[in-house]
């Protein structure tokens, strides 16, 4: 198996495309929040990080290079009209048990 695939092996992804203003995002959110992941600010057209665990993350811009490379991952796209795309590394998702 290439790294590569191991990296892309590594990452769970899920896509929201929701109808709707904000319908996306906010599916994103709620299944998060339904498995114990914390999610940053919203801010424009920025990634908003993610972190397994009860943590304030704030807007991307305002992360550093320590800080984001912390992250369990981020939720990228449209928020507004959506999809968003939910980018989660799989060994976050095993600490608290959940299914990759």
């Amino acid at each position: 198996m290439s790294t590569e695939t191991q990296k892309v092996d590594a990452l769970l992804k899920v896509t929201f495309d929701q109808q709707g203003d904000f319908a996306a995002i906010d599916a994103a959110c709620k299944w998060c929040a339904d498995r114990g992941i914390s999610v940053g600010s919203m801010q424009r057209d920025d990634p908003m990080g993610l972190m397994v665990g009860d943590y304030f993350i704030a807007k991307w811009r305002n992360l550093n290079a320590r800080e984001r490379k912390q992250l369990d991952e981020t939720i990228t796209g449209d928020k507004r009209n959506g999809p968003v795309l939910l980018t989660i590394k799989r060994e976050a998702l095993a600490r608290i048990g959940g299914a990759a």
